[in-house]
Protein backbone atom coordinates (compact mmCIF):
# COMPACT_ATOMS: atom_id res chain seq x y z
CA UNK A 1 0.00 0.00 0.00
CA UNK A 2 2.77 2.43 0.92
CA UNK A 3 4.56 1.61 -2.34
CA UNK A 4 1.36 2.36 -4.27
CA UNK A 5 1.08 5.73 -2.51
CA UNK A 6 4.73 6.58 -3.18
CA UNK A 7 4.48 5.55 -6.84
CA UNK A 8 1.25 7.52 -7.35
CA UNK A 9 -1.00 4.49 -8.00
CA UNK A 10 -3.00 5.25 -4.85
CA UNK A 11 -3.82 8.60 -3.30
CA UNK A 12 -4.01 9.61 0.32
CA UNK A 13 -7.07 11.46 1.59
CA UNK A 14 -6.82 15.23 1.81
CA UNK A 15 -4.95 16.79 4.71
CA UNK A 16 -8.19 18.20 6.14
CA UNK A 17 -9.89 14.79 6.03
CA UNK A 18 -6.92 13.08 7.73
CA UNK A 19 -6.79 15.75 10.47
CA UNK A 20 -10.56 15.39 10.96
CA UNK A 21 -10.24 11.62 11.41
CA UNK A 22 -7.36 12.10 13.85
CA UNK A 23 -9.34 14.61 15.92
CA UNK A 24 -12.44 12.39 15.98
CA UNK A 25 -10.34 9.42 17.11
CA UNK A 26 -8.65 11.50 19.78
CA UNK A 27 -12.01 12.63 21.20
CA UNK A 28 -13.33 9.08 21.12
CA UNK A 29 -10.23 7.79 22.90
CA UNK A 30 -10.47 10.47 25.59
CA UNK A 31 -13.92 9.12 26.46
CA UNK A 32 -12.87 5.46 26.25
CA UNK A 33 -9.74 5.55 28.40
CA UNK A 34 -9.61 7.01 31.93
CA UNK A 35 -6.06 8.29 31.61
CA UNK A 36 -5.30 10.93 28.94
CA UNK A 37 -1.82 9.47 28.44
CA UNK A 38 -3.38 6.12 27.55
CA UNK A 39 -5.81 7.80 25.18
CA UNK A 40 -2.93 9.35 23.28
CA UNK A 41 -1.27 6.04 22.42
CA UNK A 42 -4.00 3.39 22.44
CA UNK A 43 -6.64 2.58 19.86
CA UNK A 44 -9.34 -0.05 19.55
CA UNK A 45 -7.64 -2.87 17.65
CA UNK A 46 -10.59 -4.13 15.61
CA UNK A 47 -11.77 -0.67 14.59
CA UNK A 48 -8.25 0.35 13.62
CA UNK A 49 -7.62 -2.83 11.63
CA UNK A 50 -10.95 -2.47 9.80
CA UNK A 51 -10.19 1.19 9.01
CA UNK A 52 -6.72 0.41 7.67
CA UNK A 53 -7.96 -2.63 5.72
CA UNK A 54 -10.63 -0.48 4.09
CA UNK A 55 -8.00 2.11 3.16
CA UNK A 56 -5.76 -0.45 1.47
CA UNK A 57 -8.59 -2.48 -0.05
CA UNK A 58 -8.11 -5.59 2.07
CA UNK A 59 -11.27 -5.52 4.20
CA UNK A 60 -13.23 -8.74 3.66
CA UNK A 61 -16.61 -8.36 1.97
CA UNK A 62 -18.81 -10.06 4.53
CA UNK A 63 -21.99 -10.33 2.46
CA UNK A 64 -20.10 -11.95 -0.41
CA UNK A 65 -18.34 -14.22 2.06
CA UNK A 66 -21.68 -15.24 3.60
CA UNK A 67 -23.07 -16.21 0.20
CA UNK A 68 -19.97 -18.03 -1.06
CA UNK A 69 -18.45 -19.58 2.09
CA UNK A 70 -20.77 -19.59 5.14
CA UNK A 71 -18.36 -21.61 7.28
CA UNK A 72 -15.57 -19.10 6.75
CA UNK A 73 -18.03 -16.22 7.25
CA UNK A 74 -18.96 -17.66 10.66
CA UNK A 75 -15.31 -17.84 11.71
CA UNK A 76 -14.58 -14.30 10.51
CA UNK A 77 -17.66 -12.71 12.09
CA UNK A 78 -17.83 -14.64 15.37
CA UNK A 79 -14.18 -15.66 15.78
CA UNK A 80 -11.22 -13.62 16.95
CA UNK A 81 -9.98 -10.75 14.81
CA UNK A 82 -6.76 -12.02 13.28
CA UNK A 83 -4.62 -10.65 10.45
CA UNK A 84 -5.51 -13.64 8.28
CA UNK A 85 -8.95 -12.24 7.51
CA UNK A 86 -7.37 -9.20 5.89
CA UNK A 87 -5.50 -11.47 3.50
CA UNK A 88 -8.67 -12.96 1.97
CA UNK A 89 -9.01 -10.15 -0.60
CA UNK A 90 -7.00 -7.26 -1.96
CA UNK A 91 -3.53 -6.91 -3.38
CA UNK A 92 -1.94 -8.93 -0.56
CA UNK A 93 -4.33 -11.85 -0.99
CA UNK A 94 -2.99 -15.14 0.34
CA UNK A 95 -4.25 -18.55 -0.76
CA UNK A 96 -3.66 -20.04 2.72
CA UNK A 97 -5.72 -17.40 4.56
CA UNK A 98 -8.92 -19.49 4.55
CA UNK A 99 -7.19 -22.53 5.97
CA UNK A 100 -5.36 -20.38 8.55
CA UNK A 101 -8.66 -18.90 9.76
CA UNK A 102 -10.38 -22.29 9.98
CA UNK A 103 -7.51 -23.82 11.96
CA UNK A 104 -6.52 -20.88 14.16
CA UNK A 105 -8.00 -22.34 17.37
CA UNK A 106 -5.74 -25.37 17.05
CA UNK A 107 -2.75 -23.03 17.13
CA UNK A 108 -4.17 -21.32 20.21
CA UNK A 109 -4.58 -24.60 22.12
CA UNK A 110 -1.27 -26.15 21.03
CA UNK A 111 1.00 -24.21 23.46
CA UNK A 112 -1.08 -25.41 26.39
CA UNK A 113 -0.45 -29.06 25.49
CA UNK A 114 3.21 -29.11 26.45
CA UNK A 115 3.36 -32.65 27.77
CA UNK A 116 1.54 -35.87 27.16
CA UNK A 117 -0.22 -37.21 30.22
CA UNK A 118 -0.16 -40.99 30.50
CA UNK A 119 -3.51 -42.67 30.44
CA UNK A 120 -4.43 -44.13 33.83
CA UNK A 121 -3.78 -47.86 34.01
CA UNK A 122 -6.75 -50.19 34.24
CA UNK A 123 -7.67 -50.68 37.88
CA UNK A 124 -6.95 -54.10 39.32
CA UNK A 125 -9.45 -55.85 41.57
CA UNK A 126 -9.16 -54.61 45.14
CA UNK A 127 -8.58 -58.12 46.52
CA UNK A 128 -5.16 -58.28 44.86
CA UNK A 129 -4.13 -54.79 45.88
CA UNK A 130 -0.90 -54.70 47.93
CA UNK A 131 -2.57 -52.34 50.38
CA UNK A 132 -5.50 -54.68 50.87
CA UNK A 133 -3.23 -57.72 51.35
CA UNK A 134 -1.06 -55.84 53.87
CA UNK A 135 -4.12 -54.56 55.73
CA UNK A 136 -5.68 -58.04 55.79
CA UNK A 137 -2.50 -59.70 57.08
CA UNK A 138 -2.15 -57.04 59.78
CA UNK A 139 -5.74 -57.59 60.90
CA UNK A 140 -5.28 -61.37 61.04
CA UNK A 141 -2.16 -61.05 63.20
CA UNK A 142 -3.79 -58.40 65.40
CA UNK A 143 -6.90 -60.50 66.09
CA UNK A 144 -4.77 -63.59 66.66
CA UNK A 145 -2.77 -61.66 69.26
CA UNK A 146 -5.89 -60.18 70.93
CA UNK A 147 -7.58 -63.58 70.98
CA UNK A 148 -4.46 -65.17 72.48
CA UNK A 149 -4.39 -62.48 75.23
CA UNK A 150 -8.06 -62.84 76.17
CA UNK A 151 -8.43 -66.58 75.59
CA UNK A 152 -5.14 -68.31 76.32
CA UNK A 153 -6.72 -71.71 75.92
CA UNK A 154 -8.53 -71.75 72.60
CA UNK A 155 -10.03 -75.19 73.18
CA UNK A 156 -11.76 -73.88 76.32
CA UNK A 157 -13.16 -70.96 74.37
CA UNK A 158 -14.50 -73.22 71.64
CA UNK A 159 -15.98 -75.77 74.05
CA UNK A 160 -17.78 -73.02 75.98
CA UNK A 161 -19.43 -71.73 72.86
CA UNK A 162 -20.49 -75.20 71.70
CA UNK A 163 -18.39 -75.38 68.56
CA UNK A 164 -16.21 -78.36 69.39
Amino acid sequence: WAVKVFSGLSRLPSKEKMLGVIEAERKSNMQSYPCPRQAAVQVDYVSYMDFMAKEVGAKPRLLRLLLTDPVLWTKVVFGPCTPYQYRLTGSGQWAGARRAILTQWGRVYKPFRTRMVAEPAATKPILFSPWFITFGATMVFYFAFVTKQHCPNMSTFLSDSGHQ
